[in-house]
């Protein structure tokens, strides 16, 4: 694993953790801040911390799990923030988020699922990412959302239930 290799002293492990999860990580803060350029730089603190702080994995989840529910926490209290500062943020200069979503998102159908899944409320959009996008379990999205597997597992039927509404109304044929 990447972070092990890191704090053993291997910057290289460092560089290698980034390239595999910052685009992933990226989109998944912003499908709960709705604002790209802060997810971004709030992927980027959580790299930081990693790399100043070297805060210790323990193993009980899978090092994804783990790093997802740090990168949730720093989103959480920069959502709160932002109530006490509005507008602050602004989009990071580089590559636009339509081009990231797009080297992620790569299928059509997929950027479907994307587009629909952008007008749910927020704790759909996220349980609906960490299970098809990331590939994670109801119980690795429960313990980065802070919440039961058995709230995660209901909240994932709901959404499944909100987004096949959506993708009807846009004239998706759903296969059941």
């Amino acid at each position: 694993m990447y972070y092990r290799q890191y704090l053993a002293g291997d910057d290289d492990g460092l560089r290698l953790l980034i390239d595999e999860y910052r685009y992933g990580l990226t989109i998944y803060l912003n499908t709960m801040l709705e604002d790209y350029g802060a997810a971004e730089d709030i992927a980027q603190d959580v790299f930081i911390e990693l790399a100043l702080h070297r805060p210790e994995y323990s193993g009980h989840s899978s090092f994804k799990t783990w790093l997802y529910a740090i990168a949730k926490h720093k989103a959480q209290h920069f959502s709160r923030s932002r109530r006490e500062y509005p507008d602050e943020a602004a989009l990071a200069e580089g590559v636009s988020p339509e081009e990231v979503e797009s080297s992620v998102i790569r299928s059509d159908n997929d950027r479907m699922l994307y587009a629909a899944m952008k007008r749910l409320k927020s704790s759909y959009r996220q349980v609906l990412y960490l299970i098809y996008f990331e590939q994670m379990s109801i119980s690795d999205a429960a313990r980065i959302m802070g919440r039961s597997g058995r709230y995660v597992s209901h909240l994932h039927f709901r959404a499944k239930k909100s987004l096949k509404q959506e993708l009807i109304k846009e004239g998706f044929v759903y296969e059941d």
